[in-house]
Parts: C-alpha cells; structure tokens; sequence
C-alpha cells in the first residue's frame, strides 16, 4: 500500500519496527510484493504494513554517486575492476516498516501481535502471524518466531517462541525458557529474530495514546489500566539503570526522588526511590539494611503483599563498601498510583473515576489494616502511619500496601513498650498517639494502630474533629497553646465518647478500640483485623471540624 493510503495506521501506532540489515529489507521488500501481487491474501498482515514511497528505490543509494571510489594512486587495472562493479545494476527495495496500533485488531487479540513468515498455510489464511516479515523461511527465521505483548503493568515486552533460535534484544537472548524482555527507549539496541535485525521505534505518547491503552486493557486484555507513570511504549526519555527502566516521577518527597521503574525481564513495574549517600554506614545505608531485613521478616507471614518489599538496591560506584558519596536506587514493590490522601479528599487516585463507595473505602481500609497486622506479627512498628503513606496499587481490583517503612523500627522483644519517647522525633504531627508525647514514656506498636484509627475517621467521616494547630498530646509553652490544647482535647474527647457509644460490631466502635488513649488498652491490630466492622455498609455519624488546615510542622 502507498504511503498516502496507509496514512491511517501512520496515525494511530504508537510503535515501529525498523528492518535494518540488507536481509531484513530485502525480505520487507518481498512482503510488499506479495501484498500487491495477492492482497486478498495478505490482507490481514497489510493492516500493519506501511510502505514509503510509490516505487522501489537503490538499496544502497549512494552508491552510484560515489565519485571517490578509486583514488588517483590506483592502478588502472584496479580501476577498471572497480568500474566494473559498479556498473552492476543496484537492487531495488520497497521501504518502510510494521507498524503496532492498539486499535488494529490481531488474529488472536489477547496473545499479542505474532512475528514471522507464516507457517501452516493450508489451514490458516494468516500464516499464525500478524507481522509477516518475510514470505518464505528467511535465513534462521522461524513461521511463528516471536510475540510482542503487553504485560498486566503495561509494559511491551517481546518473548520468544523457540529455544533455537531464541530473540536476541540488544545484547540479551530470550528463548522460550526466559522471561518476555522490555523494549526500552534506548536507540542503540536491535531485535534480531533469526537472522533479521530490527530496530524498534516509539511515537511521542500522548493523552490520546494514553486513553487507547486504558480502552485496550479493559475491553481486549479484560484488565484494569497500567499505572500512567509508565510508559506503554518505549521512550527516549527513559533511563537505564543496572536491569531497569526509570521512567517517570511520581513524588517528590522530603530526602529523595520517587520514580517508577520497570525490570527488563517480564516488565515487572517497581518504585524507585533515589537517595544521596553522604557517608559509609549513614542514614542511607541503614535504612536499606533495614529493608533488607524486614523483607526476610516479612517472608511467607499471611497478607505480606500489602507492606511495600524492598526488590533492588544499586549503588553509584559499585557497592556499599565504597565510602564514597553517591547516589542510591533503591527499587521496590509493588508500585502505588496514588495514596489514601486523594481519597479523603474525596478524589480518587484515577483521576476518570468517580468517587469511592464506602464499601470500596472499607475495602482499601482493611488491606492496609491487614498489612499492618502483618508488619506487627513480624516483629515492627511503622511509626510513620499516615495517608500519605499508604498506597493505592489498584481500584479495579481494589489493592492497596502499606509505604515508606524508612522510620520502621523492630520491637520483637518488647512490642508495646521497646522505644522510648522522644517528643518530635517519630511520626507525623495529626497522627501521633498521646504516648509518642508523653516524658518520660516509651512506645510500641499500638502507635501504628492510633495512626491507622485517625486515618480511618478522615476516610470515613471527612475529617478529625480535635486537629488544631498545636498538638493536643504534648506539653503547652504557653497559654495560647494552653487554650488550643483544650479545645483540641474536649473535641477529642467528645468524638470517642461518640465512637465507643455505637453497637459492638459497627465501624465506631473499632475505631473506638483503636483510639484509645491508653496504649496498653488500645486494641491490636491482630484483633483489629478480624472485627465484624469490615464488613459493615452503614455510614459513620461523626461531625467532622472544618476551618483551619493543619500544620505539619511544630516547634
């Protein structure tokens, strides 16, 4: 077809496969062919055909107007030899390239869209292929040689339907043994399938492809979107790190850069979390030995794939026994879309859908509750609960995990009472437990079950009726701070009387057992977990107090 008549799948692909080497397009050039010899037979692989040009052009265009060739020291028998080559006839090729398009349908839609030279034609009008990229077998190349497929993240992947021979991508072969391998976005690498080389290319994404790409995985793969963060296609953009793909930033946070990241085996998406290392054994260094032993912690304890898990850790020079300063790529699983704070402001992390159900909020509450049962069994306190911190992996299914574990702390031989307080040292301020304030005092555990409390009231009723600009728990400066304390302390006072006045098994009254303010009869999150509440639909009667925004930050 002409390259006016295929502007249609110009415009809608959102990737392109290049041939690149002589047989690669000497082989395209057949297909192109074969499709005006026999179109009613190819015409399921012209759908993904595009052809440049409304003739063949030289394979080798430069050839003939290389006035350079022979350089005025050859001899003349030299140069006669040279002309004569050169007055062979040049080849000519139809060129152009395959297009992928989530709107042109494939034989087997849900497989993917299938490379080779066709096989068993007599009972198939396709070959088994949407890419015809030969019409007869072509050096290794095999009928049926290679799948490209989007994973359940979104990622395009290409696996390999042979042992022998396998795909090679870049410099990684891929038989049928292995993992799908991740297209990137770097330019450097080819496909090679048997002995043909190709050369992937990716169209800019844009909202529309975006939007194409949450149709496709819904009313095709029946599958809910891919995260938006990353990118469906391959793209320049992208950055490579160790096995992984970094793609775009998905927060910003105090001490570090977040950013999603896909693994080149399978398209596994990951978090990323960048951090400067300033010193050997610093801050950096024990917070990934911290992961690195509640992962082991964490191992084969039910509900553990709602705690974030620590996948990857690679350090600018080569490893932590440098002392050098240098970056830190942290990787973890699973990556979140969004966090319970767009849920509490009543948007959700999908920025298409509707606001949440309260069935679907309880949901997400009792993963999380959940996961924080698990942390605890494992032997850890949190000691940073808030909605910031807990992450909405999916809404369709509804997933959601516990995040950020950099202030955990491990209380295995003393859960309730191992940390002593220190005022302003732990958690955030509108979260923290009466205990975290209280000199001298200690801490456990029932922190992470207050915090988890105070978030649920926010999912729930709006809001927490006694956050003011100070805290109510720690000790007042002055009497305007005197003042605020009171009225923060009566609101608190009066909502879990309100709370703990509900019948036994309603949501109020877990969140009653939840807010104690006494830690050592504050309920577990073992015993939270398993509360009859989780699975009540009626709606919380809480007046949430509006005004003033709350500070996160206190002297």
């Amino acid at each position: 077809m002409s390259d006016h008549a295929r502007a249609d799948i110009r415009d809608i692909s959102f990737a392109h496969l290049i041939p690149h080497n002589t047989l690669a397009i000497q082989a395209f050039s057949e297909v192109c062919d074969a499709l005006q010899r026999q179109p009613q037979q190819f015409q399921h692989h012209a759908r993904f055909i595009v052809r440049q040009g409304d003739a063949p052009t030289a394979l080798f265009p430069s050839a003939r107007g290389n006035s350079n060739r022979a350089s005025s020291t050859d001899s003349d028998a030299t140069v006669a030899s040279d002309s004569a080559i050169w007055d062979l006839p040049v080849p000519k090729v139809w060129t152009g390239y395959l297009a992928l398009s989530l709107k042109t349908s494939r034989e087997i839609p849900k497989i993917g869209w299938r490379a080779g030279y066709g096989r068993a034609w007599h009972a198939s009008k396709t070959g088994n292929v949407d890419l015809l990229l030969a019409t007869t077998k072509c050096g290794k190349l095999r009928g049926n040689h290679a799948v490209l497929l989007f994973t359940r993240d979104g990622i395009l992947t290409v696996a390999a339907r042979h042992m022998d021979p396998g795909v090679q991508v870049g410099t990684d072969l891929v038989t049928t043994s292995d993992l799908p391998r991740a297209l990137t976005g770097r330019r450097e690498y080819l496909i090679i399938l048997g002995d043909l080389y190709i050369v992937p290319r990716n169209r800019a994404e844009d909202a529309q492809r975006r939007t194409d790409l949450a149709e496709y995985f819904k009313n095709v793969l029946d599958l809910p979107s891919p995260h938006e963060m990353v990118s469906a296609t391959p793209s320049e953009r992208d950055m490579i790190i160790g096995n992984w793909t970094v793609h775009s930033i998905v927060g910003i946070g105090g001490h570090a850069t977040i950013r999603a990241a896909s693994w080149h085996r399978g398209g596994k998406t990951a978090g990323l979390k960048l951090m400067t290392r300033v010193e050997a054994n610093g801050l950096v260094d024990q917070e990934v030995f911290a992961y690195r032993r509640m992962k082991r912690d964490l191992n084969g304890i039910k509900d553990m794939q709602h705690v974030m898990q620590i996948e990857d850790v690679i350090y600018e020079h080569g490893g932590e026994r440098f002392t050098r300063r240098g970056d830190v790529y942290m990787f973890w699983t699973p990556l979140a879309r969004g966090d319970f704070s767009s849920l509490i402001l009543n948007r959700p992390a999908e920025n298409s859908s509707p606001p949440l159900q309260r069935e679907q909020l309880l949901t997400l509450f009792s993963q999380v509750l959940r996961g924080l049962c698990t942390l605890h069994a494992a032997g850890w306190v949190h000691c940073d609960i808030k909605p910031q911190n807990l992450g909405i992996v999916s809404l369709d299914p509804r997933t959601a995990v516990i995040l950020d574990l950099g202030q955990a702390l491990c209380v295995r031989e003393d859960p309730l009472h191992a940390l002593p307080a220190v005022p302003g040292t732990c958690g955030t301020v509108g979260y923290l437990a009466p205990e975290l304030e209280t000199v001298p005092g200690s801490y456990g555990q029932p922190v992470d079950v207050w915090a988890l409390a105070c978030v649920g009231l926010e999912l729930f009723s709006g809001g927490l009726p006694w956050k003011r600009r100070y805290n109510p728990w720690r000790r007042v400066k002055d009497d305007e701070q005197g003042f605020e304390k009171q009225l923060a302390v009566a609101a608190f006072d009066d909502c879990h009387r309100r709370l703990a006045a509900a019948a036994g098994d309603s949501l109020e009254a877990l969140l009653a057992s939840m807010l104690e303010p006494s830690a050592d009869e504050r309920v577990s999150s073992s015993s939270a977990v398993t509360h009859n509440a989780l699975t009540c639909t009626e709606e919380l009667d809480i007046e949430p107090r509006t005004g003033d925004k709350r500070h996160y930050a206190e002297s």
